[in-house]
């Protein structure tokens, strides 16, 4: 409804929304980034992020959102540029991470 979406959702209308795709009224949920630091719903599978972030850890968190009951996918939609930039340097960094988490004596 474009009305909400201009306004915004009450907080009470969020939290019946959120109740509603719990029980499997709904089977798509979308949200700004807002919704996406503070949702937890362990039976999401599949996350398509719109925009994209330079930093690792929120990179993190947000894939952190997808499969945690079950395999997940999550899917980032990259314009060429900046955004593709910035993406690679997230994904760098996490790869860098990742190693010294594996072996903290190579940091």
């Amino acid at each position: 409804r474009t009305d909400m979406a201009a306004q915004g959702m009450k907080q009470k209308q969020q939290q019946e929304v959120i109740k509603r795709f719990r029980q499997g009224d709904y089977n798509v949920l979308v949200a700004t980034s807002i919704g996406e630091e503070g949702l937890d719903i362990g039976e999401v599978d599949l996350i398509v992020n719109f925009t994209t972030s330079r930093s690792c850890t929120r990179m993190i968190q947000r894939m952190g959102r997808t499969g945690r009951k079950r395999q997940g996918r999550v899917i980032s939609l990259v314009s060429e540029g900046k955004e593709q930039t910035d993406r690679e340097k997230a994904k760098s960094d996490q790869a860098r991470l990742n190693r010294i988490l594996k072996d903290p004596a190579k940091a």
